[in-house]
């Protein structure tokens, strides 16, 4: 449990890095709306949530389109 918050913490942060070293200023993704775990993972890393894509899966499944924000 221990080493695997150490390593998602070390995403988290290589990514911010990733992230400023290159000037990206918006990085986005989907998560199935039933994933909770995939919610709250994306939520952990930063990313806000900007609403509901209704039947945006290839099976019509809703979605939420995930984003974060470096401004």
């Amino acid at each position: 449990h221990s080493q695997m918050k150490k390593w998602i913490d070390e995403v988290k942060k290589r990514m911010d890095i990733l992230c400023a070293a290159n000037k990206v200023w918006r990085v986005q993704t989907t998560v199935k709306a039933n994933f909770k775990t995939g919610l709250r993972f994306a939520e952990f890393l930063g990313y806000k949530n900007e609403g509901l894509m209704k039947a945006y899966g290839p099976d019509k499944t809703d979605y939420y389109r995930m984003a974060k924000i470096y401004l």
